[in-house]
């Protein structure tokens, strides 16, 4: 399928037509393809372009310079279908019994990720292999690769705050949400830009589509590899029916971490990662405080429904158990899930345990920062602090 026709379009405006045709030509431009798959993505990619308008404000150049998440969304299907008509046997590949990490951000995912990563038994998403999914090269031939090349020496160059706060090197295991960008329906535009109309549209989807295309999507990067998947994203807490629905056998670790402690983190996290929006009609910094409050208890609410149905392939975390003793927290995660590993991996995941991931200074934020307080948080979580023992 190539860019969609006037035929392809349910009742477009005047001002719809040309952006997506810019934005489509924009992602064959950048990599020589053309078939977009199905048409199932461009609901999502119409609401992104009409909250990018209607929310913010923006238009012409500056609406376009924001619709990069879109573009490389676009990017990211074309590699896919590319992938998969290369190496059609690789959709018949099974995947079994991966392990999912997710929970509220700042709840300690990413370093249980990196942590279980030293674990030569599993296999994960290289972030190089995200923007343009491929059968995952040896390693050996990764040097060799533009992609990688190009990954290599953009996330070097991030310096300073973005990369002390939260960033992931190309070689390293990175987060799923890039891939699920390629069906627009994704948490991770409503935290990068404040577009509560793409929100309410969002919240309504079913995402079982999303993580269907993702269970091909591992296929295709797996398919030189038999290994058991490790994956991580927070923002897979909201919809993990659908999780269950894609990956029936899937083995779920749910961090855990007091909101009041990690709700301004995670809003100081995203405020760093906008820094270069400053100035921007959406970049007040209560903005992200009201979305991220009530996002976040929406999802803890229906993990409760999920957690009832699926409680044997589900596994509690506490943040602060993995700062304690992270080697520990792996042992019970190995045993819940009856998986298995040799004496080397025991060893090199002492040595992921030593080594961190991010700098640990004090915080230089407060929940008001973000228009919030921790008197709010508390209030707006009372239930779920109650159940997990944060409000002893």
């Amino acid at each position: 399928m190539v860019a969609p026709s006037d035929a392809d379009r349910s009742a477009p405006s005047e001002t719809d037509v040309p952006i997506e045709a810019i934005l489509h030509q924009t992602a064959i431009e950048a990599t020589g393809l053309e078939d977009f798959g199905g048409p199932e993505y461009l609901p999502g990619l119409r609401a992104m372009v009409r909250a990018l308008e209607t929310d913010i404000g923006l238009s012409g150049e500056d609406l376009l310079s924001a619709a990069g998440p879109i573009v490389r969304g676009l990017i990211g299907r074309l590699y896919s279908q590319k992938g998969w008509k290369d190496n059609p046997s690789a959709l018949e590949r099974p995947i079994s019994a991966p392990l999912f990490i997710t929970g509220m951000p700042r709840t300690g995912t990413t370093a249980l990720h990196h942590l279980l990563g030293w674990d030569p038994g599993f296999q994960g998403l290289e972030s190089w292999l995200i923007p343009n999914p491929m059968v995952r090269p040896p390693r050996s031939e990764w040097e060799g690769i533009e992609h990688f090349r190009t990954a290599a020496e953009t996330a070097r160059a991030v310096t300073g705050p973005k990369r002390r706060a939260h960033w992931v090197d190309a070689h390293e295991y990175n987060e799923c949400q890039g891939l699920m960008l390629q069906t627009m329906v994704t948490n991770s535009f409503g935290s990068q830009r404040s577009v509560p109309s793409y929100d309410s549209w969002f919240y309504a989807q079913d995402q079982t589509p999303g993580f269907l295309r993702l269970a091909d999507q591992l296929r295709l990067i797996g398919a030189s590899s038999d290994k058991r998947w490790l994956l991580k994203n927070p923002s897979h807490l909201l919809s993990l029916h659908a999780l269950f629905a894609a990956f029936p056998d899937a083995r779920v670790v749910v961090t855990h971490r007091d909101p009041v402690e990690a709700i301004p983190s995670l809003c100081n996290l995203l405020w760093i990662m906008r820094s270069e929006r400053r100035g921007a009609p959406d970049s007040d910094p209560r903005l992200i405080g009201r979305r991220e409050l009530d996002n976040w208890r929406r999802a803890l609410d229906s993990y409760e429904g999920v957690k009832k149905q699926y409680s044997p392939q589900i596994l509690d975390v506490y943040q602060r158990d993995l700062v304690e003793d992270p080697v520990n927290v792996v042992n019970l995660i190995y045993q819940r899930f009856e998986i298995e590993r040799d004496g080397s991996a025991q060893a090199l995941m002492e040595t992921g345990a030593a080594t961190p991931t991010t700098g640990q200074a004090a915080p230089e934020y407060r929940a008001e920062d973000f228009g919030l307080s921790d008197e709010l948080i508390r209030a707006r979580y009372v239930g779920y602090r109650e159940t997990y023992g944060f409000a002893a």
